[in-house]
């Protein structure tokens, strides 16, 4: 498994890359004695944005998530 973090203009896009070749289409909630499936479930449900493609350089799939950080403005 490999990552990697993109700052983005106002967030960060996130990118994890494996060697399972099976390409998700929805992020359900994994059952209770799933082995696998929650990082999914979790990226979608704190993402603005995400997908799962496969991977360009060798096998499996990619998936990313870009999430917002909200700017703070504080006055004095």
């Amino acid at each position: 498994m490999e990552t990697r973090y993109l700052r983005m203009a106002g967030g960060v896009r996130i990118e994890v890359y494996d060697d399972a070749c099976e390409l998700p289409q929805s992020a359900p909630l994994p059952g209770d004695d799933a082995c696998s499936g929650r990082g999914l479930f979790l990226g979608a449900a704190f993402a603005d944005r995400w997908d799962v493609a496969e991977r360009r350089d060798g096998p499996g799939k990619a998936v990313w998530a870009e999430v917002s950080v909200p700017v703070s403005v504080s006055g004095a």
